[in-house]
């Protein structure tokens, strides 16, 4: 099974990696490639490691919770909306007595959206 993401590549690509502008004409003539199953699932692990790799830097420490969306995520389980939601729904209906530090609190939430960014 392949996925339908387009990734701009030749001139385009270039341009945008060295935050160039390219003009309308420019724009209809990229090249696109089709990234297969396999590529998508490497990207996706990528992006979650690096979105949580960039929050130990601060010492912060994702809950457990979000590694197994992250995880699910990345199998091709859920979507990143899906992620962000249960993520959100999560927090809202968590028990009081319950305790989560502030801080994984914002790990979590960071994390998708880089994750999301990237």
């Amino acid at each position: 099974m392949q996925l339908f993401i387009i990734l701009p590549t030749g001139a385009a690509h270039s341009a945008a990696l060295l935050g160039e502008t390219l003009s309308v004409g420019e724009r209809t003539a990229m090249e696109y490639e089709m990234l297969t199953e396999e590529q998508d699932y490497r990207r996706r692990s990528y992006n979650w490691k690096t979105a949580i790799g960039l929050q130990k830097v601060d010492n912060l420490v994702p809950n457990r919770y979000l590694l197994e969306l992250a995880n699910r995520n990345i199998s091709g389980e859920i979507s990143l909306s899906e992620v962000r939601e249960k993520l959100r729904d999560y927090y809202e209906n968590k028990p009081p007595d319950e305790v989560t530090p502030e801080r994984q609190k914002e790990a979590d939430y960071v994390s998708q959206r880089i994750s999301a960014a990237l």
